[in-house]
């Protein structure tokens, strides 16, 4: 299974001549064309807009603030809460 896998990237390697070192992360050079991410999916690093999906945490501290939630009660099943602004 290994010595397939080996011919393979081999091949692969061979084939595409995939040049990656020295590069900003992101540009490929394959065959002498270079390629860049689109700008949609780049990440920025931190989320700059806000998110419109709580984590579980984040949900029940929200519920616990509006009362509707007690400790103890279970943490699946939780009822839908909107993100605050």
């Amino acid at each position: 299974m290994a010595k397939g896998f080996t011919v393979m990237l081999r091949f692969l390697s061979a084939c595409c001549q995939l040049k990656t070192r020295g590069l900003p992360a992101g540009i490929v050079v394959n065959g002498g064309k270079t390629m860049s991410i689109h700008p949609s999916l780049k990440t920025k690093g931190a989320v700059s807009e806000r998110r419109n999906v709580l984590k579980r945490f984040e949900r029940i501290d929200q519920l616990k603030k509006e009362g509707r939630y007690k400790d103890g009660d279970r943490a699946w099943g939780l009822p839908k809460t909107k993100p605050e602004l």
